[in-house]
């Protein structure tokens, strides 16, 4: 029960860091009138790289307490992080511009809340069972 306490903070953690990001990100791209495509790859790349690293470090040390190498765990997460940010990209565009017809904004930021709450549970159990195993 403490696991999941400590994994939940470290996730609200990389959840503020990733929103914050996201939504400065796409806000300012969408003044400028980007592609809306290029828009949410621009924004959803950069804070999940930041807010990745954030997670990592703390899953790594708080919530699974890993001894295994950096080196073997950090792969796996990445391909997890990689698998997942363009599971949200494709999700929030796909609700977000194709069927709600947004165009950048806040509104996309609640739809990539919607789309990363149900990605969460998926990705603790992935986290636990394969990137940080014991």
């Amino acid at each position: 029960m403490i696991r999941i306490i400590k994994y939940l903070a470290s996730s609200l953690t990389s959840f503020a860091v990733d929103m914050g990001l996201f939504t400065g990100v796409n806000l300012l791209l969408a003044v400028q009138s980007m592609d809306g495509r290029l828009r949410l790859l621009i924004a959803t790349a950069t804070a999940r790289i930041i807010s990745s690293l954030v997670n990592y470090t703390m899953n790594r040390k708080l919530v699974f307490n890993s001894r295994e190498s950096v080196n073997k765990s950090v792969v796996r997460y990445y391909i997890l992080c990689v698998c997942q940010a363009f599971v949200s990209y494709s999700l929030v565009y796909i609700v977000g511009e194709t069927l709600l017809r947004l165009n950048g904004g806040a509104a996309e930021t609640l739809v990539k809340f919607g789309v990363d709450c149900c990605l969460f549970i998926a990705s603790y159990n992935i986290q636990r069972i394969w990137v940080f195993k014991k």
